[in-house]
């Protein structure tokens, strides 16, 4: 047997069940190999401290992924204990429908011009309540409610 779902057969490849011994359908929807969850940003972790990439992954990563995905990765997990998990799952609330694209659009400016020293970090400030008057508040309400449904 090759693989769980296909084999060669009278000298053919096939994917029929029916002909295969021991065809295995436990797993129909994965797309690719299991991975251990946090191997992605360990291995960031490890690159970024300057550490040899010993295993198959980690220097698939340090080819591929450019040092400044490895100094973000550790920034990331360096602030694990104050992440906020976002657990809103539900459907755009109708403010987020009418605001949403605008409330994100100031975020991510105002970040980044903060980030690029563009803005003094105070404007986080003024960004706070322009964003809240924008829509926010309404929408954290509407989450908020949805999560207490």
């Amino acid at each position: 047997m090759y693989s769980i779902n296909w084999d060669v057969v009278d000298g053919k490849p096939t994917s029929d069940k029916e002909k295969i011994k021991d065809f295995s359908n436990e797993f129909p929807f994965l797309t690719g190999p299991a991975r251990i969850p946090d191997l992605y940003m360990k291995t960031l972790v490890k690159l970024a401290n300057g550490e040899k990439a010993e295993t198959p992954y980690e220097k698939q990563m340090a080819e591929f992924r450019k040092p400044e995905n490895w100094y973000a990765g550790k920034v990331v997990m360096s602030q694990i204990d104050i992440r906020k998990q976002n657990y809103f799952t539900g459907a755009a609330t109708p403010t987020m429908v009418s605001k949403w694209n605008l409330l994100r659009q100031s975020e991510l400016e105002t970040f980044n011009k903060i980030i690029y020293g563009k803005l003094p970090i105070d404007a986080f400030d003024q960004f706070v309540t322009n964003w809240k008057s924008n829509g926010g508040d309404q929408i954290t309400q509407e989450v908020n409610d949805w999560f207490k449904s």
